[in-house]
Order: structure tokens, then C-alpha cells, then sequence
């Protein structure tokens, strides 16, 4: 491990966590937070839950309300047991009939002060036959208990770090332009539901590729951002049988000075993706 990588893991403990203190872990190794809430403690890599109407996003449960703009074309659900929990991977699939925007509204809720997604946009293959993509995060359930010595209750929060494999075959990504296809990847019996998102922005960026956007959505419904509804240390992980490509070389319709100079100074670096609210590695 080289010194960038000594600074970026001691900014990711700080900020984005998990920074477990010596004596206050599970049996496991997982954190446990005491005297303040993971809010508190983290700043980042935390996604909050919805608080707006978000058509297809907020019905999980199909009481979808938005015939007019988007057709239900089929949905398949599977569930499966890890964990000790019940991990669910539903797909549901919309058919494009209007011209708003609504792509757009998966990358806003990543600008929101309480971000509801991140991600990043990236070109793929056309010939790709697959992607799998790796989610992981962290939760934290509330304990209370009294302390022997004090006698007064006590808060404190203990994490669950979660990973969870996801392959995305070619079928499974959107055929049109804009098109958005949503999975349940997780949920539980606090309420919690976290949603991938695989949104097709551009067919023809490239010749040979495919301009993609990756999301992870917290779609828990819930007015206020509470603790129990919130998930974090989120990392998104996406691989596929064909090597990614860069994307193109960025246009402007002005060029001042500053764009001039870094494009001289980085002639030479390829850029692979674009992060929505969150770093690229």
C-alpha cells in the first residue's frame, strides 16, 4: 500500500467510516457507536431516505399511479435467504412514452441536502454480456440497555455490514435511450429498502459503446432521516466481461484558459467515469 492509499484509508475511517474504538465492538469485529448516533460520527457515504413523490421510484409495492407516462411492460421477483435475512431481487421494467427528463431525477437525488442516491456513469462495451455489480453498505440497529454502574439507560448503535453480488445480463439493461430499470436489492424489517438503478443515457455516444449510470437509491419511505432507515459506508462495485471505455474528450462551447490548460496538462489521462456524489476509483 502506497502513501495515497494510507490517506485515502484514514479519510474513509473519518468521514465515511466504519472507525471502530478499541473495547467498543460485537463479537464479530462490528462497530458499535456510543453516546452519539453514525449521523453524527459520519459525514459521508450516507444515503438518506426519500422525502419527494418520485413516480416508479417510490412504488415498490404496485400501486404505481403513473400510467401516463410510463407503461408497466413485466416484473419478475426472486427472494432468496443470506445472512439470516431475506434478500430480494425484483426487477421491474418501464416502457419509455414521454419526453420529461425522468433519468434526471435519479442523479438529482444525489444534489439533494439529504442525498437519496449515488453513483456514476460509465461506457460500456457493446458487445458486454454481463455486468455484476457488487453492493456494500452498512446499517446500524438501535440497542438500548442499562449500565450496571449507573444505572440509566443507555443508546447506543450497533453496525451490520452487508455485501450483496448482482449480475446484469444484457436482457437486463435498458434497450432505448433513457430508459431506467430498477432492482430491490435489499430490505428488512425496519422499513429499510435499497434500490439499484441501471439507467441507459446514450446509445450512440460512441461507436462501439454505451454510455450507463449506475445508482444505488434509498426508496425507504419515510418523511424524516432517521437512523433505522438509513444506510451506510455505501460502495458500488461494477465489473463486466468487456473492458470499459473511456469516454470522449469533453466539448465546450466556450474555452477559457483554465479548460485549455488542464486539457494540455492531462492530453494523456483517459477518463472512465463520471461520479454522481461520490469518488471513483
Amino acid at each position: 500500500m502506497d502513501i495515497r492509499d494510507d490517506i485515502v484509508d484514514i479519510v474513509k475511517r473519518i468521514f465515511v467510516g466504519p472507525d471502530p474504538i478499541e473495547g467498543y465492538s460485537q463479537s464479530n469485529g462490528e462497530e458499535i457507536i456510543r453516546n452519539i448516533s453514525p449521523r453524527s460520527k459520519y459525514s459521508s457515504g450516507i444515503l438518506h431516505p426519500l422525502k419527494q413523490s418520485l413516480g416508479s421510484i417510490e412504488n415498490i409495492d404496485d400501486n404505481l399511479q403513473v400510467e401516463d407516462e410510463y407503461k408497466k411492460v413485466s416484473e419478475d421477483e426472486a427472494a432468496k435467504e443470506e445472512f439470516g435475512e431475506t434478500l430480494i431481487f425484483k426487477e421491474i421494467k418501464y416502457k419509455r412514452t414521454d419526453t420529461t427528463d425522468f433519468e434526471e431525477e435519479v442523479v438529482s437525488l444525489a444534489n439533494e441536502n439529504y442525498q437519496s442516491s449515488l453513483g456514476f456513469s460509465c461506457v460500456i462495451d457493446k458487445g458486454t454480456s454481463y455486468i455484476n455489480a457488487t453492493i456494500k453498505f452498512g446499517t446500524y440497529d438501535i440497542v438500548k440497555e442499562i449500565l450496571p454502574a449507573t444505572g440509566k439507560e443507555e443508546t447506543s448503535y450497533h453496525r451490520k455490514g452487508h455485501v450483496i453480488n448482482k449480475t446484469i445480463t444484457r436482457d437486463m439493461i435498458p434497450k432505448t435511450n433513457n430508459g431506467i430499470k430498477y432492482f430491490d436489492v435489499y430490505k428488512d424489517n425496519d422499513g429499510r429498502v435499497l434500490n439499484f438503478a441501471v439507467t441507459k443515457r446514450y446509445s450512440k455516444i460512441m461507436n462501439e459503446g454505451e454510455l450507463i449510470t449506475f445508482s444505488l437509491i434509498n426508496a425507504s419511505n419515510s418523511e424524516a432521516s432517521k437512523v433505522v432507515k438509513e444506510f451506510y459506508q455505501c460502495e458500488l462495485i461494477i465489473g463486466a466481461d468487456k473492458n470499459f471505455i473511456s469516454l470522449p474528450e469533453n466539448r465546450r462551447i466556450t474555452s477559457d484558459d483554465d479548460f485549455l490548460s488542464n486539457n494540455l496538462l492531462y492530453r494523456d489521462v483517459k477518463t472512465f467515469g463520471i461520479g454522481h456524489i461520490t469518488a471513483l476509483r
